[in-house]
């Protein structure tokens, strides 16, 4: 049994009010690596997969209208089609390893590791003087440290060669508060503390069209939103990808951490998340998040708490007594 779930609400406003520090809590992590073993990275339809083991479902609301297909799985460890003849690659910057399957649906702009696919240079400069250029013909090449499996909005339903879908649309993580659930449930709710996301369109650099919303275990608190009129009073962004000279990737085949300033407790007993693309493309690499943690004073102070509780009890029932004399 938690311990939450033996302290009662009285003693909890208590603690609180004395300032007693809140117990540490584990994080928790879903990469989408984890915990679906024997079924296929790419293609996997997600809904409650992550039930059991970190108390979270997943549902999605696309922007197409009359059309659902759902959230997938990724896998991002590939490399892209051959484009105008030229070879493209891609491996693991850490262990080295080529990556060998061709990225579904042809979306090289989701993959990640260490790889470059496009045209070369000079046949750019070829294409350039003949006057076929096109705006697509260029060359990518990306250092982005590995993700294989991320989250996808699918664009379609051909389930065999996933797709993202570039209309965006909202992506809910709706956690279990459920106390008396089989699976693992967090009766306070969760503290969020990261997200990271593959291929954010750099439209969001400027405009920034990705909002959160975020609903709580206590109904009397509102919804509250993070969109671009607070945006970087509450979200720290780091870019954890670059170019092959070392220079900042912010578009195609990006990794953008997102860590969340919970500095006035914003993110603090969260029911779920919803995340919301707005007409653009992008995929949830991992989220990162605690159960909230309730105040638990030392020993000596609860026995304390505990005498001055009883003491309280004891004034009262003379209160009554001499009441009644």
């Amino acid at each position: 049994m938690k311990l939450s779930a033996l302290i009662t609400t009285g003693a909890i406003a208590s603690l609180s009010s004395l300032g007693i520090a809140a117990q540490a809590a584990s994080a928790l992590t879903i990469d989408f690596d984890e915990g679906l073993a024997g079924t296929p990275g790419d293609g996997t339809i997600i809904t409650d997969q992550y039930e059991k083991d970190y108390g979270v479902t997943f549902s999605v609301e696309d922007n197409r209208s009359g059309s659902d297909y759902g959230l997938v799985l990724y896998d991002t460890e590939c490399i892209s089609r051959t484009i105008k003849g030229e070879k493209s690659s891609a491996k693991n910057p850490v262990t080295n390893e080529k990556f060998k399957d061709l990225c579904a649906g042809q979306d090289e702009d989701l993959a990640t590791g260490r790889g470059r696919y496009g045209i070369s240079d000079a046949l750019r400069e070829t294409l350039e003087k003949t006057g076929s250029v096109q705006k697509n013909h260029k060359r990518y090449k990306y250092d982005t440290p590995a993700q294989g499996n991320v989250l996808i909005i699918q664009e379609n339903s051909d389930y065999s060669d996933p797709d993202d879908d570039a209309k965006g649309g909202k992506v809910t993580l709706d956690f279990n508060t459920d106390t008396n659930s089989e699976n693992l449930s967090f009766v306070n709710g969760i503290t969020l503390e990261k997200f990271g996301f593959v291929d954010l369109d750099e439209a969001i650099i400027r405009d920034q069209r990705l909002s959160f919303v975020f609903e709580y275990v206590d109904p009397s608190r509102d919804t509250f939103t993070i969109d671009d009129s607070n945006y970087a009073d509450f979200i720290t962004e780091t870019l954890l990808s670059t170019d092959w000279k070392g220079n900042d990737l912010e578009g195609d085949n990006s990794l953008r951490e997102y860590s969340f300033n919970n500095e006035n407790g914003e993110f603090d007993a969260i029911k779920n998340i919803t995340v919301e693309y707005h007409q653009i493309s992008g995929a949830i690499a991992y989220v990162e998040y605690e159960e909230t943690p309730v105040s638990v004073p030392e020993p000596g102070m609860l026995m304390g708490l505990g005498a001055f509780a009883l003491g309280g009890l004891k004034l009262r029932r003379r209160k009554e007594n001499n009441d009644g004399e």
